[in-house]
C-alpha cells in the first residue's frame, strides 16, 4: 500500500490502542477536506505488510485503522493487507468517502472483510467536533463484529498530544482553539496550527 503516515498506539481512531494509516491518494476530493494534500497518487511511500504488522507487534495494538486519502482507491492492496492482519488475530477499522451504494465490486471485498467501517461523504456545513470517530453528522458507523456490538459511541470531544523525538508536538483530533494557541504560544513547537489530523511522517 502507499502510505502517507502512520501514528502508532492511538486511542482515538477506533476501539483499543490502534496503528492508524493515512493512505495516499483520493478520487472523491470533498469540499473542504482536511487532508487534501494526500488527494496525490503521487505522494507517500510503497510501505510492505510486513514492516506494518512488525510495529503493531512491538506495541501490543489491537489492530489497524485505515484513513486517508482514500483507502479503497488502493482496493487491491487493501484485500491482500486486511487478509494478513486478520491472520493475525487482529482488527481492521476501515474509513472511506465512498456511500455504500457507490462501491465496485473489489472495494464492497473491503467492506465486508473489515471489522467496523466509517462511510459517506464529509460534508462541512455537517461538521461536528464531538462525533464519535467522524468529521460530519452524515456520516455512519457499520459494526460488523460481534464484539464491538456494544461499543460505546457516546459523542465526545477526541484528540492526542503527541512529543516527537525531535521534541516537537503533534496533535492529532479535534483540538480546542484555545488548546492550540496555548501551545504554539507556549514553545513555537507544534507541528501545525490547523485544527486538523497532524499526521506523523514515516
Amino acid at each position: 500500500m502507499r502510505v502517507a503516515s502512520l501514528v502508532e498506539s492511538s486511542k482515538i481512531y477506533g476501539p483499543g490502542l490502534r496503528t492508524v494509516l493515512w493512505l495516499q491518494g483520493c478520487s472523491i476530493h470533498c469540499d473542504h477536506c482536511w487532508n487534501d494534500e494526500l488527494w496525490s497518487f503521487e505522494g507517500g511511500k510503497e510501505m510492505l505488510s510486513s514492516r506494518l504488522l512488525d510495529i503493531v507487534r512491538k506495541n501490543g495494538d489491537s489492530g489497524f485503522t485505515l484513513l486517508g486519502g482514500e483507502p479503497l482507491d488502493q482496493a487491491p492492496a487493501v484485500i491482500n493487507f486486511i487478509k494478513e492482519v486478520q491472520a493475525m488475530g487482529l482488527d481492521i477499522v476501515l474509513y472511506t468517502g465512498y456511500e455504500l451504494h457507490e462501491l465496485s465490486s473489489v472495494q464492497e471485498i473491503c467492506v465486508r472483510m473489515s471489522d467496523i467501517v466509517i462511510h459517506g461523504r464529509y460534508v462541512h456545513e455537517l461538521r461536528s467536533e464531538t462525533l464519535r470517530w467522524r468529521g460530519s453528522t452524515n456520516q455512519e458507523i457499520l459494526i460488523q463484529n460481534e464484539k464491538y456490538s456494544g461499543i460505546d459511541l457516546t459523542e465526545k470531544r477526541q484528540m492526542e498530544i503527541r512529543l516527537d523525538e525531535l521534541g516537537q508536538i503533534n496533535v492529532i483530533g479535534y483540538p480546542t482553539k484555545g488548546l492550540l494557541q496555548a501551545i504554539t504560544s507556549g514553545n513555537g513547537m507544534m507541528t501545525s496550527l490547523k485544527s486538523k489530523v497532524n499526521r506523523n511522517e514515516i
